[in-house]
C-alpha cells in the first residue's frame, strides 16, 4: 500500500512540476513571483548595481 501511494504522490508530483515548467517558460510574471517569492531576499536592488556601474565607470575613466 505504501509503495501505490508513493507512486501516486510521485504522479502528482511530476504532473504540477511539468504544470509549473510551462508557466515558468511562458510568463515573465511567473518568473518574478518565483524569484522575488525565493531568492529575491539575497538579490541585490537595481539601486545597488547602479551605484556599483557608475564606480567602474569613474574607476576606467581615471585609468
Amino acid at each position: 500500500m505504501q509503495t501505490l501511494i508513493a507512486i501516486v504522490a510521485i504522479w502528482f508530483g511530476l504532473n504540477l512540476a511539468i504544470f509549473a515548467f510551462i508557466l515558468w517558460q511562458r510568463s515573465p510574471h511567473f518568473r518574478h513571483r518565483v524569484w522575488r517569492l525565493t531568492l529575491g531576499v539575497f538579490a541585490p536592488k537595481i539601486t545597488d548595481i547602479q551605484k556599483q556601474d557608475e564606480r567602474l565607470g569613474e574607476r576606467f575613466e581615471r585609468g
